[in-house]
């Protein structure tokens, strides 16, 4: 039942309440119009979300689930195991030439290894992303496997695949590929009320744990300056607590703070991300394109939520509206996925771009774009299964 509409309201409704606790000197004074914006946002989000599913009222078809034998059999057949192996033939050869052109791999260089190449640095632009949605497509359909069957093997296979985002220093995918593996193992196996108090307890220990690391590494008076609490900060809490509420509410403080933006009311942020940069360039030049910049609150806390590019491109009242257009996709694409399974997998990559909605914003991100593309249209593929 927690589908990416309703995950999408309950995550930025518990922002604003972190918000209007005020917590820190950072934060600016939150106005009837932010409130008015995001509630706004939510609604036409869900609107959208419900309209392709309206016919399927009744709760046993708004559950996805799959046995576990059906999803064995759509993954190890023929069709889809000829499709994988054609997809890891172009990601190895191109990511070999990515190499070869980069003389080294990013963590080597980080260890002193051969030439210095940053993580910004590898791969080729404008095609390195969509290298990287294939191997995300991998890593799914592996967990996937590993699910179904946890042989030795399947296991293996998806350590040494979970490697791939260390060689190249990129925290982001690591995380992205963590998050989808979750939301794929709850769609298959089902959420009970244990799972939630389960999940609650491991992120209190991540917290504690890497905030007491944090302290040790690092000043832990430091941090609590930069973030400027208005109550003394008890000495038995690790900063991490601290730092996870100020980056909760930090976007939406950049969005506060740029509340007067003027728009381009042109798709620039939205729409060319999804063109190689060389293309985005030469449109750019062609339109005199000058753009206003993005002012924050405070250059180290510098994540500005999904809503940034969009409230740049159309301005805080049409914004919701487009919302509303995001909705209605990935409510399509969750009604196709109480029937099909490559929309599942599909389904798994919206969660993820809900989720960290308050980060940066996925929905328009080429990578993640890509990724639902190979599911939905490159493995499609329906044998007669029935959703149990």
């Amino acid at each position: 039942m927690l589908n990416p509409a309703i995950i999408f309201s309950i995550l930025w409704c518990f922002v604003l309440i972190l918000y209007s606790m005020n917590l820190s000197y950072l934060l600016l004074p939150l106005n009837n119009q932010i409130v008015i914006f995001l509630i706004s946002t939510i609604v036409f989000f869900y609107l959208g979300f419900i309209i392709p599913n309206i016919l399927n009222i009744n709760r046993k078809n708004l559950i996805i689930r799959f046995d576990k034998k059906e999803l064995q059999n759509w993954l190890y057949s023929k069709n889809v195991t000829n499709k994988t192996k054609k997809l890891i033939v172009i990601f190895f050869i191109g990511t070999f030439i990515e190499f070869i052109i980069a003389g080294n791999l990013p963590l080597f260089s980080l260890i002193g290894i051969g030439k210095t190449v940053k993580y910004t640095e590898f791969g080729i632009k404008g095609i390195h992303g969509l290298f990287n949605a294939m191997y995300m497509a991998f890593c799914l359909l592996q967990f996937g496997k590993t699910i179904c069957s946890k042989s030795k093997k399947n296991i293996l296979i998806m350590f040494v695949l979970i490697l791939w985002p260390v060689f190249l220093v990129t925290r982001q995918m690591l995380l992205a590929i963590i998050i989808m593996m979750i939301v794929l193992f709850f769609i298959i196996h089902g959420l009970t009320k244990k799972d939630f108090f389960k999940i609650g307890l491991i992120c209190l220990t991540v917290i504690l744990l890497f905030g007491y690391i944090g302290d040790m590494r690092s000043n832990r008076n430091t941090f609590i300056s930069l973030a400027q609490p208005k109550f003394t900060y008890p000495d038995y809490l690790p900063s991490g607590f601290l730092w996870v509420y100020i980056y909760l509410v930090s976007p939406l403080n950049n969005v506060i703070n740029n509340l007067d933006y003027s728009p381009t009311y042109l798709p620039v942020n939205t729409v060319l991300p999804l063109f190689p940069s060389f293309i985005r360039s030469l449109i750019k030049s062609s339109l005199s394109y000058n753009q206003e910049e993005w002012m924050l609150v405070h250059e180290i806390f510098n994540v500005s939520s999904c809503f940034s590019c969009y409230i740049q491109d159309y301005g805080i009242y049409l914004t919701p509206f487009v919302f509303g257009f995001i909705g209605f996709i990935y409510g399509y694409i969750y009604n196709k996925a109480k029937s099909q399974i490559y929309y599942m997998f599909a389904l798994v990559v919206t969660y993820h771009n809900v989720i960290m909605s308050f980060f940066y914003d996925f929905f328009s991100h080429l990578v993640f774009i890509f990724l639902i593309f190979i599911f939905i249209f490159y493995y499609k593929y329906n044998p007669k299964m029935g959703n149990s």
